[in-house]
Formats: structure tokens, sequence, C-alpha cells
């Protein structure tokens, strides 16, 4: 019926997004995220978006920091006389495909896309009715803007972040019970590095650095640091895409998506960018034997 009509795919498009990456990149393909100590202890990763997730077992955020610290000390480190460096460079410095409106990008849904992501790139709020009661990222890095109501029974409420902002802003309605509304946070890299240091502290492994981004320098003028390929303590490796797949189609994670898309632009153009990630996927599917004015893909979930 109306089979030439053309319509909005929604979330269907993940079908497609996630069937190519399972056979550009393979059932078994995993991301990597390294860590580098050469006083300065570095972390780098190829964008693992199931970094610090809590939905694997053995892979859930303090499974990768507990490793962190066991690398540290197996090399005998009681103190880091540098700095904390996150390289988050792997991508390329677009966070947002273009197009998605603002009121989506600052819910947990509207998540963006970076060379180190963090917990989904997630941050939640325990609420009731409209007050703000407990955050899982520290609220004094933030300015919030809270405009929400106590009504109705269910969660109508919107939070509005972008990426590197300090600003979180809601509105909408909320009721009045104990509930759990979550964002997109601004800075993923820069959460996994506070929380990276609170447990060396508590190791009693001593750091008095600073955090340095590197994408934070890029919006500085400044030139990014380079990793340490040859002092690299700790190779983490990611759950196999087939299992990152299965989230990814399950809960209908955007996140996963956009990676995906930049993974496979990456690894067979070298241009980790959403719009080569979308070419490629559009001549992925033309391959396939879809007529190419049948495809009109804007982003990848």
């Amino acid at each position: 019926y109306q089979g030439n009509r053309g319509l909005a795919t929604a979330s269907t498009m993940k079908i497609f997004t996630a069937a190519a990456a399972l056979e550009t990149l393979g059932k078994d393909y995993q991301y990597t995220t390294q860590v580098a100590f050469d006083n300065n202890l570095y972390v780098f990763s190829n964008g693992d978006p199931s970094l610090g997730s809590s939905r694997f077992d053995g892979f859930k955020p303090e499974d990768f920091i507990s490793q962190i610290v066991a690398a540290v000390k197996s090399k005998n480190i009681s103190k880091i006389s540098g700095n904390l460096i996150i390289d988050d460079t792997y991508f390329d410095f677009q966070k947002i495909p273009g197009g998605w409106p603002y009121n989506d990008m600052g819910n947990y849904y509207g998540a963006g896309v970076w060379g180190v992501n963090w917990k989904e790139n997630q941050f939640d709020i325990n609420t009731f009715g409209n007050e703000f009661k407990k955050f899982s990222i520290n609220k004094d890095d933030f300015k919030i803007v809270n405009n929400v109501r106590t009504e109705g029974t269910s969660d109508k409420s919107i939070i509005y972040t972008s990426p590197y902002s300090n600003l979180i802003y809601a509105n909408g309605t909320l009721p009045e019970k104990e509930m759990t509304v979550s964002g997109a946070s601004p800075n993923p890299p820069r959460q996994l590095a506070l929380e990276i240091i609170d447990e060396l502290k508590k190791q009693k492994i001593d750091f008095k650095g600073k955090i340095v981004i590197n994408s934070e320098r890029i919006i500085n003028g400044d030139n990014p640091l380079v990793f340490p390929r040859n002092k690299v303590i700790l190779e983490y490796q990611s759950p196999t895409l087939d299992k990152l797949v299965f989230w990814f189609l399950r809960k209908s994670i955007n996140l996963y998506g956009e990676t995906f898309v930049k993974t496979m632009a990456k690894e067979k153009t070298g241009n980790p960018t959403f719009e080569s990630g979308i070419k490629y996927l559009k001549n992925f599917w033309k391959e396939k034997g879809i007529d190419e004015r049948m495809i009109n893909f804007v982003d990848g979930s």
C-alpha cells in the first residue's frame, strides 16, 4: 500500500545502521580504550560508546576505573606528578548530527558522540515534584536553572544542555513523587576524569595535577597533546559489537547508532565525520540493491 510514498523512518532507521555496522566492522569488533603513563596519566579511546555503561556485566564504570588503578599500582606508581590528560580527538570535533532539535539534544536520548564517551554520556537527577534532590554528576560545575512545575502523573520535563556548556536548564512538569530524569552530559571526558581522580585519591595515589581535555585545548586555540603510545599500561576492550547492537536495537540508544556511523567512516574512509558516515551508509545500501532515490538517511538513528 503506497509503497513509493516517502515517510519518516523514525527509529526503524536503526536496523539499517546496525546491519551495515555488523557487516562492515564484524560482529566481533571491539572498541579499545588505552591508558598510558609518563608522569602524566593519559586516557585515549577510539570512541567506545559503551565505556562505563551499566548494561554489561564486567564492563561497568567501577570495572574500568578499578582496572586503571590496578594498572597504576602494578607499575609501583604511588604519585602522579603530572596531569590527567583525556585524549578525545579520535573523531572530528562535531558532537551532534546537524538538524537535531535543541529540545532533544539536552535529554539523554540526544547525547552526542565523543572520542571518549562515559556512562553513555548521560547524567541522572533524582527528583520529587519540581525539586532536584540529587545529581549523578558534580552539580557545582554547572549553573542550574530549574523551571519545572509540579503537575500531572507522568514525566513531561525537558532538559536543555549542549556540548561544553556549563548550563543545565529544565522546564516542563513532573509529578509529585520520587522520579529519576536523565539528561545528556555536556562534557563526558571531564566527568570521567573527575571519577578517576576520586578513585585515585581513595586508593592513596597522590595526584595534585590538573584535568586536561584535548578537545578543550582545541577550543582554546592550543594543539592537542600527543598520546604516548609507547607508554601504554592498560588496554581495555569493549564488549563485542554484536552485544552493543543488541542494546542499540533493544533500547533504541541513539548514541550507539551515531557512534557506529562515525566508526564506519573512520575505518573505511579515514574521515570520521557524520557527513562521511552517512555517505558511506547510503553507498553501502545502494550496493545492496536499494534504489538511491529511496534512501534519505540524515543520521544513524
